[in-house]
């Protein structure tokens, strides 16, 4: 497995393998990992990349089972020694790498077999998104931590991380994010009280949908590394993720402009093409939504090299609502 050169292979190679010893659901995270890309490599055999396949959902889930008490406890007393931390913050990186490659390895599959394209009714990508959210919610803790311990994990011990603070965005970037905002700032028509209270209840999340996203764009900018963008729906958390799910307007264009930064880690095999597929599902999502808002939509299919021009399929309805 191929790894940035602004990172630190030594511990990708050595350290964490020499943790997971320490810690059996992190080992079986790795373990789990290891025969998702043995499935993703051997996609042209089905009968041998199905047998992987159903050996990484064996080892995720005993991961899973076995962490939950580690889990349980840190939540309770909100302590841990560092070696645990840490196995704790990979299990849970690993875990949304899982989910994401799990949903590649499908995909890659079904591509290889004739007549046997995914319907256009399904949104599975959208849906990995959501899952990934909804995994991770309970270890922002632990990310907190990580955070502060950061270089000792990617980065080599005689360097130094750039500060992301002040980077200069691209121009076209900047101001499709602004756009963006705009966007998310007008809510749709309501029927009443209510549901303009909800509206209100929901604009600080579609706010920190942007904010997320911009700091990811000027981390790219600054280090190199992809942290923040891997973080960006664990981050924004099980209530984005919900309204995700519904298929809300405002936060399907969030998550399609997302599709554009996530499309720049598709170099790694577990994220290959999900970026693309964000933006083309939720952009078909939004085929019938305010006309101002089809600049951005076209853009970002641009972006991704997908057609610009929209072709409508018989998808289920979406609530304009958002």
């Amino acid at each position: 497995m191929a790894y940035d050169r602004g990172g630190n292979p030594d511990f990708m190679r050595s350290g964490l393998p020499r943790l997971a010893l320490k810690y059996d659901y992190l080992l079986d995270a790795v373990f789990a990992l290891t025969a998702l890309h043995l499935a993703y490599e051997k996609y042209a055999d089905p009968q041998t990349s199905e047998y992987y396949l159903s050996a990484a959902v064996s080892f995720r889930d005993r991961g899973l089972q076995r962490m939950a008490p580690a889990m349980r406890e840190f939540q309770l007393e909100n302590t841990a020694e560092e070696g645990e931390m840490f196995a704790m913050f990979w299990f849970s990186a690993i875990t949304g790498m899982l989910t994401m490659s799990m949903v590649v390895v499908l995909n890659r599959q079904r591509l290889s077999i004739a007549h046997s394209e995914r319907p256009s009714t399904a949104k599975p990508f959208i849906s990995m998104l959501v899952e990934t959210a909804q995994l991770w919610r309970g270890t922002q803790a632990i990310i907190d931590v990580a955070k502060t311990l950061r270089a000792r994990v990617y980065i080599s011990v005689n360097e130094q991380l750039p500060d992301s603070e002040g980077a200069k965005l691209d121009p076209e970037i900047d101001a499709r994010l602004s756009q963006l905002e705009t966007f998310i700032e007008k809510p749709g028509p309501s029927t009443g009280a209510v549901e303009e209270e909800i509206e209100d209840q929901h604009a600080n999340i579609y706010r920190s949908s942007v904010s997320l996203m911009r700091k990811a764009f000027e981390s790219i900018l600054a280090t190199g590394t992809f942290d923040d963008t891997m973080a960006w729906a664990p981050t924004m958390g099980n209530d984005f993720a919900l309204l995700l799910e519904e298929g809300v307007p405002r936060a399907l264009l969030s998550t399609m402009v997302y599709g554009t930064l996530l499309a720049r880690v598709s170099h790694k095999w577990w994220a290959e093409g999900v970026g693309k597929a964000l933006v083309d599902e939720c952009s078909m999502a939004l085929a019938e939504s305010p006309e101002e808002w089809h600049d951005l939509i076209r853009w970002a299919r641009a972006e991704v090299d997908l057609p610009v021009t929209i072709v409508q399929h018989d998808t289920p309805g979406v609530s304009h609502a958002g």
